[in-house]
């Protein structure tokens, strides 16, 4: 059934939704972002799914249906990509070999200057992330 559930989630995304690798932080960063901006589309295959008569894929599916659509999730997601976005950069460059210690300290302490920033205007910050994740939220029909 597996193999339906997939068929059913690229059928509505037109591609497949990127794995996490533990070695590869580019590719979380990837599969966060992907996830975020496909998440409308996962829902609909959820709730697809989650009509079907196989008890245990529709069971399945409602309930990541009613997980990630909820405000708590969405709200954390967007928190998450927002992170990640500062943090890309970096992990790309760490990744090349033709990375040197000292450009890779220069870009890790202008990104820990970007979170010092935002961690000091937090409440601004925190309005724009929450602003889309509450965008999102009305898009899914959960607020």
């Amino acid at each position: 059934m597996s193999a339906n559930r997939n068929f059913v989630l690229k059928n509505v995304l037109k591609s497949q939704l990127v794995a996490l690798c533990e070695m590869r932080w580019t590719q979380h960063h990837d599969a966060v972002i992907k996830f975020l901006s496909e998440l409308p589309n996962v829902v609909d295959s959820l709730e697809h799914i989650s009509l079907w008569k196989d008890a245990s894929s529709a069971t399945k599916a409602r309930i990541l249906f009613l997980s990630v659509k909820g405000p708590q999730f969405v709200v954390a997601l967007h928190c998450l990509a927002d992170v990640l976005s500062l943090t890309l950069t970096i992990s790309q460059f760490l990744q090349k070999e033709s990375a040197n210690l000292s450009q890779a300290a220069i870009a890790i302490d202008n990104v820990l200057e970007v979170l010092r920033s935002r961690r000091q205007n937090s409440e601004s910050q925190f309005a724009v992330t929450f602003q889309a994740a509450t965008s999102m939220l009305q898009s899914l029909g959960s607020f």
